[in-house]
């Protein structure tokens, strides 16, 4: 999951009972009909613009972004296409100039990784999702794994912690299943 809202926050270990899930890219809080110190690329509807494109970065690097510098690079882009021209990366003080570096080219290589022609299929390929509670909503979210692929509209609020314990159980269970399948053939002591 990256953050497609940057001017509101959200808590880890809260219960956001009502959250809202589509396969739109709508992203409530930054709709700037809605929220006026929004600056976020919307259309007349409230969607992102640049959705699609947000789409295509979680789909293609997300799963690949396995460090520390490849994650803040793609969140980087991914605010880069919400944002557009009112956002600048900037070097963190609290890295070397060579992880700087590394954050800026890769964020680089990402956005010009994006189709020119059009992705709007990329839309539907992630999860979209505006966390509230008590009627106040949080920072929106994106998220893609491979069985979100086909996801088919709003469904029911995904509640954090059992994602987080599905996720978990899936890695051990992957973990346990791979050892086994080594040692039967004999790779794994």
């Amino acid at each position: 999951m990256y953050c497609v809202d940057l001017t509101h926050d959200i808590y880890l270990n809260t219960d956001y009972r009502a959250t809202s899930v589509d396969a739109n890219g709508y992203i409530l809080n930054d709709d700037p009909a809605k929220n006026p110190d929004s600056v976020a690329l919307t259309n007349s509807i409230g969607q992102l613009t640049n959705a699609g494109n947000i789409g295509y970065l979680m789909v293609n690097f997300a799963p690949s972004a396995i460090t520390l510098d490849q994650q803040l690079a793609l969140q980087s882009a991914i605010w880069a296409e919400v944002y557009g021209k009112n956002y600048g990366l900037l070097q963190n003080p609290g890295f070397s100039i060579a992880e700087n570096h590394t954050i800026v080219l890769d964020q680089a290589s990402y956005l010009n990784q994006i189709p020119v022609s059009g992705n709007a299929n990329y839309i539907s390929s992630v999860i979209w999702i505006n966390p509230s509670q008590d009627g106040v909503y949080a920072q929106g979210q994106v998220a893609y794994g491979p069985a979100v692929d086909h996801f088919n509209g709003p469904s029911g609020t995904p509640v954090p912690s059992t994602l987080v314990m599905s996720s978990v159980l899936l890695g051990i269970f992957a973990a346990v299943w791979s050892c086994k399948r080594l040692t039967r053939i004999g790779i794994a002591a």
